[in-house]
């Protein structure tokens, strides 16, 4: 099947763009998304060159939560943006929240320079660095729990007694979960394998 070289020469609607920028960010090459949306070639490469660039196929099959933003959407703020809608009629578009929105474009270069493709893969890339738990932030806290794990304590204990002896601290609060995530993932360079030992079931 040919790419429909007669439409080389028209603006793709709406629809049509946002389903080239679905495809490419399920991985198809430029010449499968012409012959899927009946275009040309060099349409499907201003589509992705206007919304910033070619969708990274890593990033896009990572999975989302429902809560963020996926492409489609940012495509749509991008086309609103050009359409000059406010803030609040973006929101309304999409069915998101008028902060998100907000949010979504002082991250990416504002009105005048939001990309949905550009965006959507910084999104991604900031999903995919994964952060470091408040125990490695937080020195004065990690000697106090490490402290209190030798002595016995439960993540449970600490986490209460935490509440209890730093009042009005904001940064010496941790719940019993992180607590255990910083033990059995995150404890590289910051907490000895044999600590877990100092957990009450001694299961590693």
């Amino acid at each position: 099947m040919k790419v429909n070289e007669h439409a080389s020469g028209k603006r793709l609607d709406q629809a049509r763009r946002l389903k080239v920028l679905v495809l490419g960010a399920a991985g198809l090459t430029r010449e499968e998304i012409g012959r899927e949306c009946s275009c040309s070639i060099n349409s499907v490469s201003r589509v992705i060159l206007v919304a910033g660039g070619r969708p990274s196929r890593r990033s896009r099959r990572r999975s989302r939560s429902s809560r963020q933003l996926s492409l489609l959407e940012r495509e749509e703020i991008r086309v609103a943006v050009a359409q000059g809608k406010s803030i609040r009629e973006i929101a309304e578009v999409i069915g998101r929240h008028p902060s998100t929105i907000c949010r979504e474009l002082a991250r990416n270069g504002g009105r005048k320079g939001y990309r949905a493709t550009k965006a959507d893969d910084r999104a991604c890339s900031q999903m995919a660095r994964r952060k470091p738990s408040k125990l490695t932030l937080t020195p004065k806290l990690r000697r106090v729990v490490r402290r209190w794990l030798v002595e016995d304590l439960s993540p449970e204990q600490i986490s209460g007694r935490l509440k209890v002896k730093y009042p009005n601290d904001p940064e010496m609060r941790i719940s019993h979960e992180t607590i255990y995530q910083s033990l059995y993932v995150q404890s590289r360079g910051q907490f000895r394998k044999d600590l877990t030992k100092c957990l009450r079931t001694g299961r590693s």
